[in-house]
């Protein structure tokens, strides 16, 4: 069960936000579902109903979107590269 022990070993928890890429596919979409946390999902953009209805808080277009730029902005948070 790679999901859950992703899941797990984050100490996900409400109130932290995590960044899920591929969240479209097996382990990502279990993740999305196990997260307890704000999910943060990549996809494509035909992707954005099912990633919200399994939980996603936000959908970015992968092919698209600026990632670390984004989820930056998104989170608030200081860029660690």
């Amino acid at each position: 069960m790679t999901a859950a022990a992703l899941v797990t070993a984050a100490k996900l928890s409400p109130g932290l936000d995590v960044l899920v890429i591929g969240a479209a596919g097996g382990v990502g979409s279990f993740v999305v579902q196990l997260a307890g946390a704000r999910v943060i999902a990549t996809g494509r953009a035909g992707d954005e109903p099912y990633l919200v209805g399994l939980g996603a808080s936000l959908v970015l277009d992968h092919p698209q979107a600026d990632i670390p730029e984004k989820v930056v902005a998104l989170t608030e948070a200081e860029p660690t590269w």
